[in-house]
């Protein structure tokens, strides 16, 4: 500023809380990227978020799969040593004919924890 140079230095992996370079940071630096190509999951990123979409027309079908592409992608996370937050992590369940019991037929779990539901 006002023609004076900031001397160098190195960086060591930190983003400053609150900078909005952080998501384009982030995005970059920690592989977020490659996400989308560990499993089948249509995949949509932002910064540290994620949206993982499946479809199928048999119920029990989409059950076996949701769960069998989350263990591909937390096994993805942990090798880039990454973390989920399960507290946060939930799974939206549409279907034409909403059923009763419905959230208690269709469980999804990641990592021996069961995530939360709602339905639409």
């Amino acid at each position: 500023m006002n023609g004076s140079n900031s001397n160098c230095k190195n960086v060591n992996c930190r983003i400053p809380l609150g900078s909005t370079l952080g998501p384009l940071l982030f995005i970059n630096i920690m592989y977020i990227n490659g996400l989308p190509l560990c499993s089948k999951f249509k995949t949509v990123l932002y910064a540290d978020n994620a949206n993982l979409s499946l479809s199928h027309s048999s119920l029990y079908s989409l059950q076996s799969m949701v769960n069998h592409e989350l263990r591909k992608v937390h096994d993805w996370m942990s090798l880039n040593k990454l973390f989920i937050n399960y507290a946060k992590s939930m799974y939206l369940l549409t279907e034409k004919k909403v059923k009763n019991n419905l959230a208690e037929e269709f469980l999804v779990r990641l990592d021996n924890h069961q995530l939360g539901v709602i339905i639409q």
